[in-house]
């Protein structure tokens, strides 16, 4: 699946080329979408395009789709024969033209980092430390405020990683300005 993310709510397509099963030789390519966490699978059969496959999923379908991560696994099948193909991770997001009042469309990473920097700024202000948190049913116990600044750094991490891929698929350069040299 050469798609990492989407919306719920957008058409999904894309083509995909396998060389050692063409789609016009009776190889049919499936994909199995499970959610990180539980939930109802998804399943996408591919249909040929010549010697590619073609995957086509209309908004109306994907709109149902609950927003989350997902591990992915891909095969072929020709008759009784499966060969398993590649397994990935993908995010599905939330269709923000659906989005209600309360909505809260961050990443995981930037609900972390907000709820840290939260933790940190009441520290700072009162002196004490929250000695533990729960986000989404998730808790943090912490021992320090050195373990609560480590956390965030992690988090902060994160979230700069996310916008350097949205940076890279908004065509922007994944360093900035900066030129990267490797000697020898």
């Amino acid at each position: 699946m050469n798609v990492t993310s989407f919306f719920a709510g957008d058409t999904l397509r894309f083509e995909v080329t396998l060389d050692a099963y063409p789609a016009n030789a009776g190889n049919t390519l499936k994909y199995r979408l499970a959610r990180i966490g539980g939930g109802t699978p998804i399943d996408l059969t591919a249909s040929a395009a010549a010697d590619k496959h073609l995957v086509e999923v209309l908004a109306a379908t994907t709109s149902g789709w609950v927003a989350g991560e997902y591990s992915w696994t891909s095969w072929i099948e020709n008759g009784s024969d499966k060969y398993t193909i590649d397994q990935g991770l993908v995010t599905i997001k939330a269709d923000p033209r659906t989005a209600t009042t309360g909505t809260d469309s961050r990443s995981y990473a930037r609900r972390m980092l907000a709820a840290l920097e939260a933790a940190l700024l009441q520290h700072a202000q009162t002196g004490t430390l929250a000695a533990s948190y729960q986000i989404n049913g998730r808790s943090m116990t912490f021992r320090s405020a050195k373990e609560l600044r480590d956390e965030r750094d992690y988090w902060a991490a994160q979230v700069a990683g996310e916008d350097a891929g949205a940076g890279i698929t908004q065509g922007r350069k994944p360093f900035g300005n900066k030129l990267l040299v490797r000697l020898g």
